[in-house]
């Protein structure tokens, strides 16, 4: 009975020494790893349902404005600048030169407009 006690502790303790290595090395220009408690359901931010998913498309997809932590105020995230209009109904958006897609096109206004239009 020892014996077997004693082999388990050891098969135990090979199984939590080797698991969990990384065997190359990590370009981290390439990787990002999230600890999560639970996997998104989409990673699409129109269909949004849960918390994980929320999480997963704050880092995929650029906001148009986030608020800052500390004064509440509005910053531009994805534009330089907005501005409202003399109607106080328009608001007139200003994009980032340097605003691209992952495959390095520039994004566009239309692609924004289409953007709230889906959602």
């Amino acid at each position: 009975m020892r014996r077997k006690i004693l082999f388990l502790l050891l098969l135990l303790f090979a199984f939590t020494g080797t698991g969990c290595r990384h065997t190359g090395p990590i370009d981290s220009e390439q990787s990002l790893h999230v600890a999560a408690l639970t996997g998104p359901l989409t990673m699409n931010p129109v269909f949004l349902r849960d918390a994980a998913s929320a999480e997963v498309a704050t880092l995929l997809h650029p906001q148009l404005l986030v608020t800052d932590p500390e004064t509440l105020i509005p910053q531009p995230r994805l534009f330089t600048s907005w501005e409202l209009q003399e109607d106080k109904l328009t608001y007139v958006f200003t994009l980032h030169e340097d605003a691209r897609w992952s495959d390095g096109r520039h994004i566009t206004a239309e692609d924004v407009a289409f953007t709230l239009r889906v959602i």
